[in-house]
């Protein structure tokens, strides 16, 4: 294999805003000397979880020089809208991109990227790696495989949830049409966490040795815990949430009732709610970052059932 590799962008085109400036998508294509397969990295579908799109660029600048065969795909910004305006939806309709896939050509703007992105970006692929996080005040850390298990497993990380998705996202799209996914979430909004970049940067890496794309073994996972039941754990009430629990308990286990923040009315002090371990035996893999308001029903920690997971020792 040669280690030569042509780099080249594109644009995708989307749609002429109201104000006459065109949207369009950048992706970011390297194709490597040697055939084989090509893979799509995806980041900031919800423009509230930007160490996805840091996870992208780096991951560019290692494969221009190590990429052996293949071709990747490389797609730093999904939602440029959201993305500007740090939300999760995009501000032009409120919609959430990863709930509209396949997408309109005559929809509202949400439905037009997730056309364009149907249409010139998901055939090209054979396996596709949508990068999420937890958004603004959050952090998590684990994987979704929706179908493809032994994707996980390469990936390399200790946190894996296989069961079902949302409808309408990317992934899910992607694997309707034959095309092997995995949704990575780590980290939240900080395009600087270095320790979220990295496991992106090696999980990425352990992929495409896996597919021949590039030299070396994959590094799996020492212990891997595998999930089927999570809970995502939401404030009824809206006020200021103080984190009990915060991002060096991620990974950790604890028990049934187990305090994990506090929920405070800002103009009075009183406490409104706490939210609790919801198991016997809770994996705690997303949490809040820092004490700040939250309004009512926004995701603020995630557990998983560690009596139904199994566990994996290579």
């Amino acid at each position: 294999m040669t280690a030569r590799t042509d780099r080249t962008t594109w644009p995708i085109p989307v749609t002429t805003l109201t104000n006459g400036a065109e949207l369009q998508l950048t992706v970011h294509e390297l194709r490597a000397g040697t055939p084989g397969p090509t893979v799509g990295l995806a980041g900031s579908v919800h423009g509230d979880e930007n160490v996805s799109t840091a996870i992208v660029l780096r991951a560019l600048e290692r494969l221009e020089r190590e990429l052996e065969a293949g071709r990747v795909l490389a797609l730093p910004v999904a939602n440029p809208l959201a993305f500007e305006a740090i939300t999760r939806n995009t501000p032009y309709d409120q919609q959430n991109l990863n709930r509209v896939f396949p997408g309109a050509r005559e929809g509202l703007i949400s439905e037009q990227i997730a056309y364009a992105l149907s249409h010139h970006f998901v055939p090209e692929c054979q396996v596709i790696l949508d990068f999420h996080g937890a958004g603004v005040n959050g952090t998590v850390d684990y994987v979704i495989a929706t179908r493809d298990e032994e994707l996980a497993g390469v990936f390399g990380h200790p946190h894996v949830y296989v069961g079902p998705s949302f409808s309408g996202t990317l992934t899910g799209h992607a694997a309707q049409r034959g095309v092997r996914t995995l949704t990575p979430e780590l980290g939240g909004v900080d395009m600087n966490d270095a320790g979220s970049i990295d496991k992106g940067l090696r999980g990425v890496a352990n992929v495409l040795r896996h597919l021949g794309m590039l030299r070396g073994t994959v590094q799996y996972a020492p212990r891997q815990v595998v999930f089927t039941q999570k809970k995502v754990l939401k404030p009824v009430n809206g006020g200021v949430l103080y984190p009990v629990l915060g991002p060096g308990d991620i990974g950790r286990e604890v028990p049934e009732g187990t305090v994990l923040a506090t929920l405070v009315s800002p103009t009075t002090g009183r406490l409104l709610e706490e939210i609790r371990a919801p198991y016997a035996r809770n994996l705690i893999f997303h949490t809040r970052t820092i004490a700040a308001p939250i309004t009512p029903g926004t995701y603020a920690y995630q557990a998983a059932d560690l009596d139904s997971a199994r566990i994996i020792e290579r």
